[in-house]
C-alpha cells in the first residue's frame, strides 16, 4: 500500500509537470524514480509503456527528451517482458516522426531516438551510448540477498495502467487492498439522480449481525449479503438484485 501511494503522487506530478512549460531536471528525475520503480518490480511494464505511448502522442522535443531518457533506463527490461508492445511503440514513433518532420528543429534527436529504439528491437547493446546495466543488476542482487520472500518477484508488481493512476480521486483505487472502486466517477452531480438502494424488505437481525461481522460496512453490501443469504436459490437471488 505504501508503494501503490508513493507511486500515485510521483505519476501524478509527473503527468502535472509535463503539461506544464516548466524547465529543469525535475521531470526527468521524476520519470528516472518511475523506471527505477519498475526496474525493482514494483510496477509492471504497463505503466511504463503507457507513459511512453502518451509522450510518443505529443512528440515535441522535451518529450523526445523524456522518451530517449526513459528508453536508456528501461529500454531492454521493456524488450524482455513485452516485445510484441515494444514493436508496435517504435512503428507508432517512425510514424510520428515522419508527420512531424518539418515541425521539429532539432531533427538529429529524433533519429538519435528512433536508432535507439531499433537498437533496441535488434538487441543491441552497444548502439546506445552510455548505456551500463551493471549499477542496476547490482542493486537487483542485493535486493535479491536483502528480500528473501517469495512475494518479492514480479508477481506482486502492480499492474496499474496510467489513466487509472491519474484518475484515482474519481473512479477509486482498485489496486489498493480494501480501498474502495466503481467503474464510474464517484464524482457528486447535483443533477444526478442518487443511486437507488436495493429493497430487501425486513431482515432478520443475526443476518444482519452476520454482515457486520462479514465487514459488510455499506449498505450496498450489506443488502447483497441479506439477499443472498436470505434467497431460496440463485433465480430468487437473481430477481431480489434486480428490483
Amino acid at each position: 500500500q505504501v508503494g501503490a501511494h508513493f507511486l500515485e503522487a510521483v505519476v501524478k506530478k509527473f503527468d502535472e509537470l509535463c503539461k506544464s512549460d516548466a524547465e529543469g531536471k525535475e521531470c526527468e528525475n521524476l520519470l528516472a524514480l518511475i523506471a527505477h520503480l519498475y526496474n525493482f518490480h514494483v510496477v509492471h511494464s504497463l505503466l511504463i509503456f503507457d507513459i511512453l505511448k502518451k509522450l510518443v502522442s505529443a512528440f515535441t522535443e522535451k518529450e523526445i527528451e523524456l522518451i530517449l531518457f526513459l528508453l536508456k533506463n528501461v529500454g531492454f527490461s521493456l524488450r524482455k517482458d513485452d516485445a510484441l508492445a515494444l514493436k508496435e511503440l517504435i512503428t507508432e514513433a517512425q510514424r510520428k516522426a515522419n508527420t512531424a518532420e518539418k515541425k521539429l528543429q532539432d531533427q538529429t534527436r529524433v533519429r538519435f531516438m528512433l536508432e535507439t529504439m531499433l537498437a533496441l528491437r535488434n538487441n543491441d547493446m552497444r548502439k546506445i551510448p552510455g548505456y551500463d546495466p551493471e549499477p542496476v543488476e547490482k542493486l537487483r542482487k542485493l535486493q535479491r540477498t536483502l528480500v528473501h520472500s517469495s512475494g518479492s518477484g514480479k508477481e506482486t508488481q502492480l499492474r496499474v495502467s496510467l489513466e487509472s493512476l491519474l484518475s484515482a480521486d474519481q473512479v477509486g483505487r482498485w489496486w489498493i487492498i480494501g480501498s474502495s472502486w466503481s467503474g464510474a466517477p464517484m464524482i457528486n452531480d447535483a443533477n444526478s439522480k442518487t443511486q437507488q438502494k436495493l429493497h430487501v424488505g425486513k431482515v432478520n437481525s443475526k443476518i444482519m449481525e452476520l454482515a457486520r461481522k462479514q465487514r459488510m460496512n455499506t449498505d450496498i453490501r450489506r443488502s447483497i449479503f441479506c439477499v443472498l443469504m436470505t434467497s431460496e436459490d440463485f433465480l430468487d437471488a437473481f430477481e431480489k438484485l434486480l428490483k
